[in-house]
C-alpha cells in the first residue's frame, strides 16, 4: 500500500512540476536604491607606479644660454630620461649668470584624477675648464610668472645628472599643485659662475618629474547568490562578497555602497563604508542580509536579480557592481524544482 501511495506521490508531483514549468514566471527587477550618477560607471586603471615624466616641447620666456647648432635651445636639452646624448646637442653659457627656461608638454589626462606628490626638476651638464674656480648650476622653475631655483650644484668635467629641485608645494601659492599649474609650468637651467670668471657651462638634459601620490583602486570579486533550487519567500537571506584595494602599494582607499536592489526588505549591508584599506591590508569581507520577497501564487517561483553598487570615495569614476539574483519560491516548489532536475 506504501509503494502505490508514494508511486502516486511522485507522479502528481511530476504533473505538477510540469505544470510549474509551463506556467512559471520569471521577474527580473534591475531597480536601485539611489545611485547618485550612472554616468560614473566607467572605470580607470591605478596610476602609473613613480613619476609622470615631462619634457621640453618649446623655449620659455628666458632664453640666454646660447645653441651651437643654432636650433631651438629645447631640441638640445629634450632628451629622455635615462637616455642622454651629451655632445651630440647642447646648450652653453659663458656668463656670469644666464637663465634658460622651457615650455612643458602637457600630462597625459588619465592621470589628472591623481593628487600631485611633488615636482622635482633634474637637469644633465658639465664644465669643461681646467682651473680650479667654482661654478654652479641651479635647476628652475617659473610658476605664476615668478622664477624660483633649486639648490645649486657645482659642476664637474665629466657629464653629472643633478636634482636639486623639489617643491611639494608650488612656492608662489603655498598650496598643493594644481594640475591647471602644471600645464602652465616653465622649467629651466641657471648659471651662476664665481664672480670675476668665466666659463663655458654645458647642458644637455632638461626635465620635470611630476611625483604622484600613491593612487587607490577599489576592485571585488564574488556575487550575491543562492543555490539553484531558491529561497523562500519572506525568510531571511544571507550571502557575502569580498572587496579590496588593487592599487598602488602604501596607497589609502575610501570607499562606499551607493544602491542596492529595492525589492525585498531589511537589506543590511556591514560594513556599509570603509576608510584607508590598503592593498597590504588584503581581502574586506562584506555580509548581505535582506528579507526575500513574497509571493502569491502557491506552486509559483519568481527570479529577482540586480546590483549592490560601491565606489571609491575619492575617484567616483571607480566604481563596482556587485550581481545579486536568486530565485524566491515555497517549500513545495522547491521539491518540484528538484524533480524536474532530477529527471529533465
Amino acid at each position: 500500500m506504501k509503494k502505490v501511495f508514494l508511486a502516486v506521490t511522485m507522479t502528481i508531483l511530476m504533473i505538477f512540476a510540469s505544470f510549474v514549468a509551463i506556467g512559471s514566471k520569471m521577474l527580473t527587477n534591475e531597480s536601485l536604491i539611489t545611485i547618485e550618477n550612472e554616468n560614473m560607471l566607467q572605470t580607470f586603471g591605478a596610476a602609473a607606479e613613480g613619476g609622470l615624466f615631462l619634457y621640453p616641447i618649446g623655449d620659455g620666456t628666458y632664453n640666454e644660454w646660447t645653441s651651437p647648432t643654432g636650433s631651438p635651445h629645447y631640441e638640445n636639452v629634450a632628451d629622455p630620461a635615462g637616455n642622454p646624448d651629451d655632445e651630440a646637442t647642447i646648450i652653453c653659457s659663458s656668463e656670469g649668470v644666464s637663465i634658460d627656461s622651457f615650455i612643458l608638454e602637457d600630462p597625459d589626462p588619465y592621470y589628472e584624477g591623481n593628487k600631485i606628490y611633488s615636482i622635482e626638476i633634474f637637469v644633465r651638464t658639465k664644465n669643461p675648464a681646467t682651473n680650479s674656480a667654482e661654478y654652479y648650476v641651479y635647476p628652475m622653475i617659473l610658476t605664476h610668472g615668478s622664477l624660483y631655483k633649486g639648490q645649486g650644484n657645482r659642476t664637474t668635467k665629466g657629464w653629472t645628472n643633478y636634482c636639486g629641485a623639489h617643491w611639494s608645494k608650488n612656492p608662489e601659492t603655498d598650496m598643493d599643485w594644481t594640475w591647471d599649474e602644471v600645464k602652465e609650468l616653465e622649467i629651466g637651467i641657471k648659471c651662476e659662475n664665481q664672480p670675476g670668471t668665466i666659463c663655458i657651462q654645458q647642458c644637455t638634459q632638461v626635465y620635470a618629474v611630476v611625483n604622484l601620490e600613491p593612487s587607490p583602486y577599489l576592485k571585488k570579486y564574488g556575487s550575491i547568490d543562492s543555490s539553484w533550487w531558491g529561497v523562500r519567500p519572506g525568510k531571511k537571506f544571507t550571502s557575502t562578497f569580498k572587496i579590496y584595494n588593487g592599487g598602488d602599494p602604501g596607497s589609502e582607499l575610501n570607499w562606499e555602497i551607493v544602491g542596492y536592489p529595492s525589492w525585498g526588505s531589511d537589506w543590511t549591508i556591514t560594513p556599509y563604508s570603509g576608510t584607508a584599506l590598503t592593498p597590504e591590508d588584503g581581502n574586506t569581507t562584506i555580509k548581505v542580509s535582506l528579507i526575500a520577497p513574497k509571493i502569491d501564487e502557491f506552486f509559483g517561483y519568481e527570479w529577482y536579480g540586480g546590483k549592490i553598487s560601491l565606489r571609491n570615495t575619492d575617484n567616483p569614476a571607480n566604481y563596482q557592481k556587485v550581481s545579486v539574483g536568486f530565485w524566491v519560491n515555497r517549500v513545495i516548489t522547491s521539491i518540484l524544482l528538484i524533480l524536474k532536475h532530477m529527471h529533465p
